[in-house]
């Protein structure tokens, strides 16, 4: 192993880019309390700007295909959908940049044919390529060499916020800065309130917008570290903006749950999760909106544009007749539904097109794997104003049954569609101002 890993219990980790397994053969559960805040100093100088994305943002085209959907306020343009390829920037922190373009460099440099396919993956390599040398150039300016791993707390701190400020998710970064905290303190290289100063100053630079606490991990540890502890307090103190989050289970450590709970009464943008959410996104989650689990670096998360079902309704009741009843509305709405989930696949599908020529996530990709496990997330606008329009016909069954047959009939077509394409769809979530 580098000399930057002395101190750290070996594994599949230290042989293949695995963060999840370095956490887990690394950290170490905290069962104590709360702990004392003591002033302390930050060691780093402001951190530079990141580059401005090379590309300029455009319009995502919209199809005629498309376009009587969207004028009809059935459907969002395809530019309102998103994609949330984060990346995992603890990627830099433990492996460096040399370490993680060695294998970049080698797959552009194969033998395979000179096929469309190898050609564009040969670009799509190059050009994250051009993003972790870019990364080099920023971490340059700010007198640091990003080549190598971090070989301390301080460089882990400092390593994951110029990677943060390219794009990339910090992951779990209570497990993971923990360790290099406990193995600094342990060989006396650096004090508590210093620990405590570095946590606090990656909260109020923005770093660590998206915070997860807690869960319990497959090995059935609990997650729960001192710098978990140390980011609760530092949390409530500094006002994350981004997402806030404990994952709460019953097995957790019962200080932990004590800390939580008063946090949780005294502070509103604190947000409770039970532990049966982490179980779909894996031990490394995150939680995005609406409690959403997502691993950075394995994980690619996109939202769908919105689908307005209330819109649907109408225009379907609007070509029956009036007295028009439940027999005779259900199979026309079905196939309007059917019709619409095909075309919210192909308006993701344009957004994620656009999103990748743009490039604006390139480093992202860069610090995941090449091959994810990609997940889209429906978003379903009028669901409840959709499922009143309808429980006035005759034979109609109840609204909480209209609403489930609706999202079913929109959804049961989209998964069909996106699993012809590798992707997963994720439970629906209402829209934005639903």
């Amino acid at each position: 192993m580098t000399e930057q890993w002395n101190g750290f219990a070996p594994g599949r980790w230290a042989r293949a880019i695995d963060v999840d397994d370095f956490v887990r053969c690394n950290y170490t559960p905290y069962e104590g309390g709360e702990i004392a805040w003591q002033p302390g100093r930050v060691p780093f100088r402001p951190l530079p700007n990141a580059p401005a994305p090379a590309r300029v943002e455009e319009g995502t085209f919209c199809p005629e295909s498309l376009r009587h959907l969207v004028r009809a306020g059935q459907l969002d343009p395809p530019g309102a959908g998103r994609t949330a390829a984060l990346g995992d920037a603890r990627r830099v922190a433990l492996y460096g940049i040399d370490r993680l373009a060695a294998p970049l460099r080698t797959a552009c440099a194969s033998d395979a044919p000179l096929d469309p396919r190898t050609l564009a993956r040969r670009a799509r390599l190059a050009e994250r390529l051009e993003a972790l040398e870019e990364l080099r150039t920023l971490g340059l300016r700010a007198g640091v060499d990003l080549s190598l791993p971090a070989g301390s707390f301080q460089q882990a701190a400092l390593w994951l916020a110029l990677t943060c400020r390219g794009g990339p998710a910090p992951g779990r970064a209570d497990l993971f800065l923990d360790i290099y905290a406990e193995r600094d303190l342990a060989e006396g290289l650096c004090g508590e309130a210093e620990v405590q100063a570095v946590t606090r100053w990656l909260l109020e630079e923005g770093v660590l917008r998206t915070l997860t606490l807690g869960g319990i991990g497959a090995d059935g540890r609990a997650r729960v570290t001192r710098m978990s502890a140390r980011l609760l307090r530092a949390g409530l103190m500094s006002a994350p903006a981004g997402d806030f989050s404990v994952l709460w289970s019953d097995r957790l450590p019962r200080a932990f749950r004590q800390a939580v709970s008063r946090a949780a009464a005294s502070d509103g943008s604190l947000r409770l999760e039970t532990q049966d959410t982490l179980a779909e996104g894996g031990g490394d989650s995150l939680l995005l909106c609406a409690g959403l689990p997502f691993s950075p670096g394995r994980e690619e998360l996109a939202f769908s544009p919105a689908v307005h079902l209330n819109e649907v309704v109408r225009a379907v009741r609007k070509g029956a007749a009036a007295d028009a009843g439940w027999s005779a509305l259900a199979g026309p709405l079905a196939g309007a539904l059917e019709t619409l989930a095909g075309a919210a696949c192909d308006a993701w599908q344009l957004t994620a097109f656009q999103a990748a020529r743009r490039g604006t996530d390139t480093l992202a990709r860069a610090l995941s794997d090449e091959v994810l496990c990609r997940w889209l997330v429906p978003q379903l606008a009028g669901l409840e104003e959709a499922a009143a329009l309808l429980a006035d016909c005759s034979g109609a069954p109840e609204e909480t049954e209209l609403s489930r047959w609706l999202e079913d009939a929109f959804c049961a077509p989209l998964a069909g569609r996106t699993a012809a394409l590798g992707v997963r769809l994720r439970s629906p979530m209402a829209a934005d101002g639903d």
